[in-house]
């Protein structure tokens, strides 16, 4: 899982299932394939791809690390922060939203300056695309589009209905949790 971190936090996008399997050839000296299906197994990484459906776990495939599996390295630390940060300002956005007027139909759309400058985030810190990779693939239940410029600005419409159950989370546990249908 270090691997596919470590050209996410280079780029900002996961890697492509190729590249994980030079590395892990490389590295572990393994074949690449049965150490995703082991993780895969777990729920640390995704697309899940269980070992009988090998083929679905091709070159071009985008592998990345899920959530869960974020959650055992220590190198992640900060974005697990952000994106719990990102979902928060959400929530708030979410439940203080309010249409303008009484017969038009409004959306309400969140984008990454806003996230950017609520978190303090720097300017062209690629922590703004890693969040922007993490939201696209995690947050997923409570959003309609995501709209991405290649390494620039993003934005979300956003479900208030969904987004507001997330306003007190404080940990990536009780993100997953409220995800699954938990009670908060």
């Amino acid at each position: 899982m270090t691997s596919f971190y470590e050209a996410f936090t280079a780029t900002g996008d996961w890697p492509r299932f190729q590249y994980v399997t030079a590395r892990l050839w490389e590295e572990l000296g393994e074949d690449p394939r049965d150490v995703y299906h082991q993780l895969s197994e777990h729920g640390f990484v995704h697309p899940a791809v269980p070992a009988r459906q090998s083929f679905q776990l091709r070159e071009e495939t985008e592998v990345a690390v899920s959530l869960l599996g974020l959650t055992y390295l220590r190198a992640a630390t900060q974005d697990i922060a952000n994106f719990v940060g990102a979902v928060r300002y959400i929530a708030e956005r979410a439940i203080k939203f309010r249409p303008s007027t009484p017969t038009e139909v409004e959306h309400l759309t969140v984008t990454s300056e806003e996230i950017r400058l609520h978190l303090k985030i720097d300017a062209g810190d690629p922590a703004v695309l890693r969040l922007r990779s993490l939201i696209r693939e995690e947050a997923w239940n409570f959003r309609t589009t995501f709209h991405v410029q290649e390494h620039g600005p993003w934005s979300m419409v956003v479900i208030p209905e969904a987004a507001r159950r997330y306003y007190e989370i404080h940990t990536i546990i009780e993100f997953m949790s409220i995800s699954a249908g938990g009670a908060r």
